[in-house]
């Protein structure tokens, strides 16, 4: 049996985040990469119970 640790992103949590959007001065929408940024970087700060951290990101578009 394979052991695992709470290092190993195969056994970790990888929860999805949205792609923040926001409206360009010509009416189109683009990504808005510095809120997505500020968002992921603090669900990756989030710690599970024994101290478990986030083993990555999914990013999903919306």
């Amino acid at each position: 049996m394979m052991k695992t640790t709470n290092t190993d992103w195969r056994f970790s949590v990888m929860p999805a985040v949205f792609t923040w959007l926001k409206e360009s001065e010509s009416g189109s929408f683009e990504i808005d990469f510095d809120t997505t940024k500020r968002y992921a970087a603090e669900i990756l700060k989030v710690q599970g119970k024994g101290g478990s951290r986030m083993g990555g990101l999914l990013a999903q578009a919306h």
